[in-house]
């Protein structure tokens, strides 16, 4: 009989932990799984994160007092900058190994970081990798890393991890927090200030909603939660009364578009193209979303929600009015509301579900490792058929000589691949310049105050190159190279701030010879 009680009393345990570990390794599997597009070639596509790269070797080679680019660039690095983690990264790793291969170090810490803060959320909340830690990981190869978004998505697990914190400071419990809790968590919200401006302010929201949703309960510990929040408040405010967002006033998007990118969840568009698979995947995506949220907000109407999900509801409702009250841009800053939105899903996403019985999680566990398979094999197919094509490219780009003036006429529209949602092309003329020494002009980033790159005093606005991507009938890249006609004289403009005029504004396309010309087949 003994035996027999003992059995009985065990066999709950097996039954219950079994799935709990199996999920356990499925979520790391994915999550290691996700660093597989990184490394299916020696360039990581990326909008802004070759521009990245190429002005942290300007800022580099601006050391030298022997570098020609004296006379177009000068330093901009300050004490605040708010987007300088990326640039330390990067700037730290290429020291010793090359810059693409630091680049993709850098987006793999990305990756790892994210995966890690979610499962430590996930764990302070629920003391197990839940499914909506699962589907956290849909977040990461997103449109915000395909973007270039570097330095924004290295602040997001900062945030995670802060939220986790901050639980565990003011959660339930005899035993009072350690000073060494609030100090992480005033690092913690540093880090997320160097990383973008939103991240700090967000970082800000969240300690002061804390303070207003625990109110009395926190007791003693009000006065740390203060203190650590400092820092960060003066580093937003030296930033935002020191520096300008740059030339321009606020922007706001049109009701539909707004309706739309929340909704219409955008930022799973990633490396994707508007193929079938990618549409039945987001509507799988919006299923799952949608069954997780809803599982939650049935055990809030029972009251069986505990309260530290109650204040991340809270929270995340918090984010979701900010996205729709804040503007989409505001001086040269862009693509600021939608940084709402994705920061609400990465805090929220990791707490979810409850209230959901175990067949339902385990159905949408299946759901989100299809997503996830889905989304592994599709881009790291994408991304080598791009190195492929890319690599070509840079060879047909070998005729323009090193030290050379050039410029770009290719518009935003036309800089996908494959016909890509996201358009990786966008700063290959600063990618071009690193590879073969020469100079970009009227680029977009040295044009804002709050790059560490300024274009300098002299710049040049009429550059000897003019470049223009072109595509096939398959969105593979292509190159035309123009050179500018000898006897043309070079236009300067001067002051430190003085906007950059673009050199298509100022020459005509039809002046340059052509010099080379490829259209089709640089991806054979």
């Amino acid at each position: 009989m003994r035996v027999k009680l003992q059995q009985t009393a065990a066999t709950p345990t097996r039954v219950v932990a079994a799935p709990r570990l199996e999920l356990r390794l499925v979520y790391w599997m994915f999550g290691l799984g996700l660093l597989a597009p990184v490394w299916m070639g020696s360039h990581f596509p990326t909008e802004d994160g070759f521009a990245h790269l190429s002005w942290v070797e300007v800022y580099r080679t601006l050391g030298d007092p022997r570098s020609p680019l004296h006379q177009f660039f000068e330093r901009n690095l300050h004490w605040n900058t708010a987007n300088a983690s990326y640039f330390a990264l990067q700037y730290g790793l290429a020291t010793w190994l090359d810059p693409h291969l630091a680049q993709q170090l850098v987006v793999s810490l990305i990756i790892l970081a994210s995966v890690a803060s979610a499962y430590v959320l996930s764990m302070t909340v629920a003391e197990e990798v839940t499914v909506g830690a699962l589907a956290s990981l849909v977040l990461i190869h997103s449109s915000w890393l395909y973007g270039g978004y570097l330095s924004f998505l290295v602040g997001v697990p900062l945030l995670v991890v802060s939220l986790a914190v901050l639980l565990r400071i003011v959660g339930p419990g005899d035993k009072p927090p350690s000073a060494a809790q609030y100090v992480i968590l005033s690092l913690l919200g540093v880090g997320g200030y160097y990383s973008h401006l939103i991240v700090g302010g967000i970082f800000v929201v969240l300690l002061g909603g804390a303070a207003l949703f625990y109110g009395r309960r926190l007791g003693a510990r009000a006065l740390p939660l203060v203190v650590a929040a400092l820092p960060v408040c003066v580093l937003i405010l030296s930033y935002l009364f020191g520096q300008s967002l740059g030339t321009g006033r606020i922007r706001w998007e049109p009701l539909w578009k707004t309706m739309a990118t929340f909704f219409g969840l955008a930022f799973f568009r990633g490396f994707a193209n508007g193929s079938v698979l990618f549409w039945l995947a987001l509507a799988l995506l919006a299923a799952v979303m949608a069954v997780l949220l809803w599982g939650t907000v049935r055990a809030f109407r029972r009251g069986e929600l505990p309260r530290d999900r109650r204040f991340v509801l809270v929270l995340a409702a918090v984010l979701a009015v900010f996205y729709f009250l804040s503007p989409d841009g505001a001086g040269q800053g862009y693509n600021l509301k939608a940084r709402y939105q994705f920061v609400m899903w990465a805090l929220l996403l990791p707490t979810l579900p409850y209230g959901m019985s175990h067949r339902a999680r385990a159905a949408v566990a299946w759901a989100i490792s299809l997503l996830l398979v889905w989304q592994i094999a599709d881009f790291s197919g994408r991304v080598r058929r791009f190195n492929r094509a890319y690599i070509k490219v840079l060879e047909q780009a070998e005729v323009i000589p090193a030290g050379a003036t050039v410029s770009s006429v290719l518009p935003y529209s036309q800089a996908g691949f494959e016909h890509s949602f996201i358009r990786v092309l966008a700063s290959f003329p600063e990618e071009l310049c690193y590879h073969r020494r020469c100079v970009v002009l009227g680029a977009h980033h040295s044009g804002t105050p709050f790059y560490w790159v300024w274009a300098g005093r002299s710049a040049k606005l009429t550059p000897d190159y003019l470049l223009n991507l072109t595509r096939d009938p398959r969105g593979r890249p292509g190159l035309e190279v123009g050179k500018r006609p000898r006897g043309r004289p070079s236009g300067h403009r001067s002051g430190r701030h003085s906007r950059v005029v673009k050199p298509a504004n100022r020459v005509a396309r039809s002046s340059y010879r052509p010099l080379t010309q490829w259209r089709t087949g640089a991806a054979s």
